[in-house]
């Protein structure tokens, strides 16, 4: 399949793997994320930057993902039957287990614990806990599949790394807002000391 008909697509938080010798030279394709509920999680435009995920030769073989630590980020890198690359965040609803030891297979990444199937290019949850674990659990969490997700980072191939455009100031956003009004180690609620 040819890199311009992928894009036509949709295919825009894909990548082809450095095996297939194609470059995107063109402008990145805008994705749809889903991030966590949390204002901190959201992607800022002041903040995003392309980031160095990985070298291409340490991608992860196609039909399986990896975890990798970026800018404060736990991301998943994930690897189509194509050879198509993904990053998602690697937070599995809803009980937050690594994504990146799921397998992939036809565009889902699956969770192998609870079967939660998540689709590895929007981030939306196809099918919600369906083994008898997840039935379980899900109601025990809190968790619903109407507020759950993946968020998914728009990925391309530069020099011999894959790159991801992510905020790097997320961590931090996330922290401040979380910190407000909450006592911390040192019992100041603006994380200062006494």
């Amino acid at each position: 399949m040819m890199l311009s008909s992928l894009l036509s697509c949709g295919v825009s938080v894909s990548l082809l793997a450095a095996c297939n010798g194609f470059v995107t030279t063109a402008g990145v394709l805008p994705t749809r994320t889903r991030a966590q509920a949390s204002q901190g999680l959201s992607m800022a435009a002041s903040g995003e930057q392309w980031v160095p995920i990985l070298p291409i030769d340490e991608a992860p073989t196609p039909g399986t993902a990896k975890s990798v630590y970026v800018a404060d980020l736990d991301l998943c890198v994930a690897a189509d039957e194509r050879g198509l690359l993904y990053v998602l965040g690697n937070k599995c609803p809803p009980a937050n287990q690594p994504l990146s030891f799921s397998l992939v297979s036809n565009n889902i990444i699956k969770d192998p614990v609870l079967g939660t199937k998540i689709d590895i290019e929007t981030g939306d949850v196809i099918e919600w806990c369906p083994n008898l674990l997840g039935k379980l659990l899900s109601p025990i969490l809190g968790a619903q599949p109407e507020n759950a997700g993946v968020q998914t980072f728009v990925v391309r191939q530069k020099g011999g790394n894959l790159e991801a455009k992510v905020n790097v100031n997320a961590k931090a956003e996330f922290e401040k807002s979380y910190w407000t009004g909450i006592l911390d180690a040192q019992g100041k609620a603006d994380g200062g000391y006494y």
